[in-house]
C-alpha cells in the first residue's frame, strides 16, 4: 500500500463526492484548533494510534491526514502509522491547514 499526495483542489473534490471520508487534522496538542477544514476531527499525532481505530475501524475507509503546512511533518508520519495498521486507503493532504486557506476554500471553528 502507498499513501496518496493530495493538493487542495483534490480534497474539496473528494469532499464533495465522498462525504463519508474521514478528514483528520493531526497537527500537535496544545495548537490552536480554532481553525479546521470543514468536517475534520482533531486527533494529535501524539495519540493518533491509540485513537484512529477507534474513529475509522474501517480498514478499506478512505482517511485523509493533514497537519499545519508542507513543513509539517505529522501528516505523514500520521500516513505511515495508518499503513502500518493496515489501512488501505490513506490519502496525505501535504499542505495542510494553511495551504487549505492559500487556495481560497473555508475553515470552520474547532
Amino acid at each position: 500500500m502507498t499513501v496518496l499526495i493530495i493538493h487542495a483542489g483534490e480534497l474539496k473534490a473528494m469532499m464533495r463526492a465522498r462525504p463519508a471520508m474521514t478528514l483528520l487534522n493531526v497537527r500537535p496538542p496544545g495548537t490552536p484548533t480554532d481553525e479546521l477544514l470543514p468536517g475534520s476531527l482533531h486527533l494529535p499525532l501524539a495519540a493518533f494510534k491509540e485513537g484512529v481505530e477507534a474513529l475509522a475501524p474501517d480498514k478499506d475507509a478512505e482517511i485523509v491526514v493533514y497537519g499545519a503546512d508542507f513543513t509539517c511533518l505529522a501528516s505523514t508520519q500520521a500516513a505511515d502509522i495508518l499503513l502500518s495498521l493496515g489501512y488501505t486507503k490513506v490519502y496525505n493532504f501535504m499542505n495542510g491547514l494553511k495551504g487549505w486557506k492559500e487556495s481560497g476554500f473555508a475553515v470552520h471553528a474547532g
